[in-house]
């Protein structure tokens, strides 16, 4: 577990919080008010003194999902916990949520700290680690805990002994990706060919319901691991929200292929 999840940890321990946080709650006990407000730009702040206990966390009155309102209180939760980060200023959408290795590392960790204060490890283990990777069930937990099927994804990547991967697409083009430890290919940047279900969704809008579909390698692996790699299992659902869609792959035979 990452260092910035582990304060995350220790929180709701010292705390006595069990299961599902009442995040306004944590941010009420540490002196933090949450508070809606209006913006065109950010979608949360925090607001304090340097030095001075307490302060404002201000989120956008319009985010809508409750999932992405709840990691937004709990990011900003993490700048206030998290030692160094001083106030800076506002979060902008594309840093929440997001695992992009372009963001600046205290967004990295304020994303790894909600990440678990939102989806406790110990609480969802049993419920996202044991069988095949399964997006359904993937968003039953996410509604169980009112997290964003984002962060619930990335949750179990870091939970799952298959390799997986789940990547983020925006406007036709892959963002960022984030890889289970089993996942050790190389995936594609740039683009998204036009032969994954993902850039089918871009052209064609969402299906009735996602499941996992074999693609050929060459559609998401670098080579030469899209030689090596027989088959490649693709799970795309349209988040027409953010104009995005959220893939997870899954290569059954990863293990033999390696050998």
């Amino acid at each position: 577990m990452e260092k910035s999840a582990l304060f995350a940890v220790y929180l709701t321990d010292g705390l006595g919080i069990r299961g599902k946080p009442d995040l306004v709650a944590v941010a009420q006990r540490l002196g933090l008010e949450v508070r809606e407000v209006d913006s065109e730009t950010f979608e949360g702040a925090l607001i304090r003194v340097t030095g001075r206990r307490g302060g404002i966390i201000a989120i956008k009155t319009t985010i809508l999902e409750p999932g992405r309102k709840r990691f937004t209180i709990a990011h900003e939760i993490g700048h206030y916990i998290l030692p160094g980060h001083d106030p800076l200023g506002a979060c902008l959408p594309e840093a929440l949520e997001s695992w992009g290795g372009w963001l600046p590392g205290p967004e990295l960790d304020a994303n790894e700290f909600a990440a678990e204060l939102v989806l406790p490890t110990r609480y969802v283990r049993s419920m996202l680690a044991p069988g095949h990777p399964d997006l359904t069930n993937i968003q039953r937990t996410a509604t169980e805990f009112d997290a964003s099927l984002t962060a619930t994804t990335r949750k179990f990547l870091q939970l799952t002994d298959d390799a997986c991967a789940m990547v983020w697409s925006t406007m036709g083009a892959i963002k960022w990706y984030q890889r289970s430890e089993a996942f050790k290919v190389s995936i594609r940047t740039g683009p998204l060919d036009r032969g994954s279900m993902a850039a089918h969704l871009f052209r064609e809008g969402p299906q009735e319901k996602p499941n996992f579909e074999e693609v050929n390698s060459h559609v998401w692996l670098n080579p030469p691991n899209d030689e090596t790699v027989e088959r490649v299992l693709e799970c795309s659902i349209l988040l027409k929200n953010y104009d995005s869609v959220l893939t997870l792959l899954w290569i059954e035979d990863l293990g033999l292929a390696q050998k």
